[in-house]
């Protein structure tokens, strides 16, 4: 993966051509008949403890178990295979304008929140 991948090509496409700020993947869970899984909201670090809703309807839908949509499966295994590699991760998203730390469970700021917004 790289700069120009996505790994939710189904929800990329349907924000541009249909829905513009549609948020979610596009799978559909057995038990709804609502579209789609958070996929922010589908990691497995802190994987439904706040700012995540089991309703399937929901805009922050979480899923149905910690990387349960493959979008967020390929990005984990990804990640880990290559975690020595990796410098910095980045991720882009078309809901809003928004500089979002990785660590959403908690309002506390890293330690190095500084050096991240001065440069």
């Amino acid at each position: 993966l790289h700069s120009s991948t996505s790994t939710n090509h189904d929800g990329y496409e349907f924000s541009h051509t249909s829905t513009r700020l549609w948020r979610k993947t596009r799978s559909r869970p057995s038990s709804s008949t609502c579209i789609g899984t958070d996929a922010n909201r589908n990691f497995d670090y802190y994987w439904m403890t706040v700012g995540a809703s089991s309703n399937p309807c929901s805009e922050t839908y979480g899923g149905t178990h910690a990387l349960s949509e493959p979008e967020t499966s390929a990005y984990h295994n990804y990640i880990l295979g290559n975690k020595d590699r990796i410098k910095l991760y980045i991720a882009t998203h078309s809901y809003g304008n928004y500089i979002l730390y990785s660590w959403g469970h908690t309002s506390a700021l890293p330690s190095d929140w500084l050096s991240l917004v001065s440069r």
